[in-house]
Protein backbone atom coordinates (compact mmCIF):
# COMPACT_ATOMS: atom_id res chain seq x y z
CA UNK A 1 0.00 0.00 0.00
CA UNK A 2 1.11 3.04 -0.88
CA UNK A 3 1.27 5.93 1.74
CA UNK A 4 -0.92 9.24 1.49
CA UNK A 5 1.55 12.16 1.94
CA UNK A 6 1.37 15.86 1.76
CA UNK A 7 5.29 16.35 0.69
CA UNK A 8 8.21 14.05 -0.20
CA UNK A 9 11.66 14.41 -1.09
CA UNK A 10 13.22 12.56 -4.19
CA UNK A 11 16.82 12.70 -5.22
CA UNK A 12 17.54 16.16 -2.60
CA UNK A 13 14.51 18.10 -3.92
CA UNK A 14 11.43 18.68 -1.71
CA UNK A 15 8.19 18.01 -3.76
CA UNK A 16 4.99 19.52 -2.08
CA UNK A 17 1.23 20.82 -2.41
CA UNK A 18 2.02 23.62 -0.05
CA UNK A 19 4.80 26.55 0.03
CA UNK A 20 7.13 24.07 -1.74
CA UNK A 21 9.93 26.93 -2.59
CA UNK A 22 9.96 28.47 0.59
CA UNK A 23 10.46 25.36 2.68
CA UNK A 24 13.14 23.85 -0.01
CA UNK A 25 14.86 27.65 0.76
CA UNK A 26 15.06 27.00 4.35
CA UNK A 27 16.11 23.11 3.97
CA UNK A 28 18.54 25.01 0.92
CA UNK A 29 20.29 27.51 3.30
CA UNK A 30 19.88 25.22 6.57
CA UNK A 31 22.66 22.71 4.47
CA UNK A 32 24.23 25.30 2.57
CA UNK A 33 25.20 26.83 6.16
CA UNK A 34 26.53 23.12 7.38
CA UNK A 35 28.77 22.86 4.65
CA UNK A 36 29.98 26.23 4.95
CA UNK A 37 31.13 25.20 8.82
CA UNK A 38 32.51 21.98 7.20
CA UNK A 39 35.14 24.16 5.00
CA UNK A 40 36.00 26.63 8.27
CA UNK A 41 39.34 25.16 8.46
CA UNK A 42 39.73 26.49 5.03
CA UNK A 43 37.99 29.60 5.21
CA UNK A 44 39.07 30.96 8.13
CA UNK A 45 43.00 30.07 7.29
CA UNK A 46 45.67 32.03 5.65
CA UNK A 47 45.09 31.01 2.27
CA UNK A 48 44.40 33.58 -0.30
CA UNK A 49 41.41 34.53 -1.47
CA UNK A 50 41.62 33.25 -5.30
CA UNK A 51 41.91 29.46 -3.44
CA UNK A 52 38.80 30.35 -1.08
CA UNK A 53 36.53 31.66 -3.45
CA UNK A 54 36.54 28.09 -5.85
CA UNK A 55 36.65 25.95 -2.82
CA UNK A 56 33.40 28.31 -1.72
CA UNK A 57 31.69 27.75 -5.00
CA UNK A 58 32.22 24.19 -5.65
CA UNK A 59 31.39 23.11 -2.11
CA UNK A 60 28.70 25.56 -0.51
CA UNK A 61 27.20 27.68 -3.88
CA UNK A 62 25.90 24.29 -5.34
CA UNK A 63 24.27 22.88 -1.80
CA UNK A 64 22.97 26.23 -1.23
CA UNK A 65 21.26 26.56 -4.95
CA UNK A 66 21.01 22.58 -5.63
CA UNK A 67 17.93 22.72 -8.39
CA UNK A 68 17.91 26.23 -8.10
CA UNK A 69 17.89 26.76 -12.36
CA UNK A 70 14.48 25.48 -12.54
CA UNK A 71 12.99 27.45 -9.39
CA UNK A 72 10.51 30.47 -9.92
CA UNK A 73 11.31 32.81 -6.85
CA UNK A 74 10.36 35.68 -5.64
CA UNK A 75 11.88 39.14 -4.98
CA UNK A 76 11.77 38.17 -1.75
CA UNK A 77 13.21 34.27 -1.77
CA UNK A 78 15.76 36.18 -4.14
CA UNK A 79 16.95 37.99 -1.30
CA UNK A 80 17.04 35.42 1.23
CA UNK A 81 19.64 33.60 -1.23
CA UNK A 82 21.54 36.61 -1.50
CA UNK A 83 21.71 37.83 2.00
CA UNK A 84 22.84 33.93 2.82
CA UNK A 85 25.49 34.33 0.46
CA UNK A 86 26.25 37.29 1.30
CA UNK A 87 26.96 36.83 5.06
CA UNK A 88 29.16 33.40 4.33
CA UNK A 89 31.17 35.84 1.87
CA UNK A 90 31.47 38.14 4.98
CA UNK A 91 32.61 35.65 6.65
CA UNK A 92 35.53 34.37 4.39
CA UNK A 93 36.27 38.27 4.00
CA UNK A 94 36.99 38.68 7.94
CA UNK A 95 34.16 41.23 7.23
CA UNK A 96 31.24 42.80 10.02
CA UNK A 97 28.11 43.90 9.06
CA UNK A 98 29.39 46.94 11.84
CA UNK A 99 32.52 47.54 9.41
CA UNK A 100 29.81 49.19 6.85
CA UNK A 101 31.23 47.53 3.79
CA UNK A 102 29.22 47.34 0.96
CA UNK A 103 27.88 44.39 -0.51
CA UNK A 104 29.14 46.11 -4.00
CA UNK A 105 32.54 45.92 -2.46
CA UNK A 106 32.15 42.49 -1.38
CA UNK A 107 31.22 41.17 -5.30
CA UNK A 108 33.98 43.03 -6.69
CA UNK A 109 36.21 41.02 -4.13
CA UNK A 110 34.39 37.52 -4.61
CA UNK A 111 32.87 37.75 -7.98
CA UNK A 112 30.36 35.89 -6.45
CA UNK A 113 26.19 36.16 -6.96
CA UNK A 114 23.95 33.13 -6.69
CA UNK A 115 21.52 34.88 -9.09
CA UNK A 116 23.14 34.26 -11.49
CA UNK A 117 23.36 30.77 -11.73
CA UNK A 118 19.43 30.13 -13.36
CA UNK A 119 20.39 33.14 -16.07
CA UNK A 120 23.69 30.83 -16.83
CA UNK A 121 21.31 27.91 -17.36
CA UNK A 122 18.72 30.01 -19.42
CA UNK A 123 21.31 30.39 -22.10
CA UNK A 124 22.53 27.30 -22.12
CA UNK A 125 18.83 26.04 -22.62
CA UNK A 126 18.50 28.63 -25.10
CA UNK A 127 21.45 27.09 -27.41
CA UNK A 128 20.39 23.46 -26.61
CA UNK A 129 19.71 21.58 -29.52
CA UNK A 130 15.88 22.13 -30.21
CA UNK A 131 15.31 18.14 -29.88
CA UNK A 132 16.50 18.52 -26.22
CA UNK A 133 13.22 18.01 -23.74
CA UNK A 134 15.24 20.21 -20.92
CA UNK A 135 14.74 22.82 -23.53
CA UNK A 136 11.43 21.69 -24.55
CA UNK A 137 9.43 21.80 -21.00
CA UNK A 138 11.50 25.15 -20.02
CA UNK A 139 10.36 27.02 -23.36
CA UNK A 140 7.19 25.49 -23.42
CA UNK A 141 3.93 27.47 -23.32
CA UNK A 142 0.77 25.56 -23.56
CA UNK A 143 -0.85 28.10 -25.86
CA UNK A 144 -4.61 27.51 -24.18
CA UNK A 145 -3.88 28.23 -20.80
CA UNK A 146 -5.11 31.39 -19.04
CA UNK A 147 -3.90 32.39 -15.81
CA UNK A 148 -6.52 33.50 -12.82
CA UNK A 149 -7.88 36.81 -11.55
CA UNK A 150 -6.14 36.26 -8.53
CA UNK A 151 -2.37 37.35 -8.19
CA UNK A 152 -0.55 34.63 -10.57
CA UNK A 153 2.00 32.74 -9.20
CA UNK A 154 5.96 33.35 -10.42
CA UNK A 155 6.60 31.75 -13.90
CA UNK A 156 10.29 30.43 -14.32
CA UNK A 157 11.07 33.28 -16.94
CA UNK A 158 9.35 36.04 -15.17
CA UNK A 159 12.47 37.09 -13.43
CA UNK A 160 14.30 36.64 -16.96
CA UNK A 161 11.61 38.83 -18.35
CA UNK A 162 11.59 41.36 -15.86
CA UNK A 163 15.84 41.61 -15.77
CA UNK A 164 16.41 41.42 -19.27
CA UNK A 165 13.15 41.76 -21.25
CA UNK A 166 10.92 39.76 -23.32
CA UNK A 167 13.24 38.96 -25.91
CA UNK A 168 15.89 37.25 -23.51
CA UNK A 169 16.29 34.28 -25.52
CA UNK A 170 16.94 35.67 -28.38
CA UNK A 171 19.79 37.82 -26.45
CA UNK A 172 21.07 34.22 -25.03
CA UNK A 173 22.06 32.94 -28.17
CA UNK A 174 25.42 34.62 -28.43
CA UNK A 175 27.14 33.06 -25.79
CA UNK A 176 29.64 35.89 -25.20
CA UNK A 177 27.29 38.23 -25.38
CA UNK A 178 24.68 36.77 -22.76
CA UNK A 179 28.08 36.11 -20.20
CA UNK A 180 28.68 39.73 -20.69
CA UNK A 181 24.67 40.54 -19.74
CA UNK A 182 24.72 38.33 -16.72
CA UNK A 183 28.24 39.64 -15.34
CA UNK A 184 26.73 42.95 -15.87
CA UNK A 185 23.17 42.27 -14.44
CA UNK A 186 25.42 40.94 -11.41
CA UNK A 187 27.18 44.35 -10.84
CA UNK A 188 23.73 45.95 -11.00
CA UNK A 189 22.30 43.38 -7.92
CA UNK A 190 24.98 43.99 -5.95
CA UNK A 191 24.55 47.55 -5.68
CA UNK A 192 20.78 47.02 -5.59
CA UNK A 193 21.32 45.17 -2.80
CA UNK A 194 22.91 48.01 -0.85
CA UNK A 195 20.11 50.09 -1.77
CA UNK A 196 17.74 47.61 -0.25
Amino acid sequence: MIERVQEYRYLGQLTSFANKTEKELKVRRGNAWKAFWAQKQNFKSKMSLATKIPIFESTVIPVLLYGAQSWALTAKQQKKIQVTQNAMIRSILGIKLSDKVSNEEIYKKSGVIARTLKFKYAGHVVREDKTKWNKILTMWTPHWAKRGRDRPSTRWSDELKKEIGTDWHGKATNRQNWRDLVRTYAQKWAVEDDNH
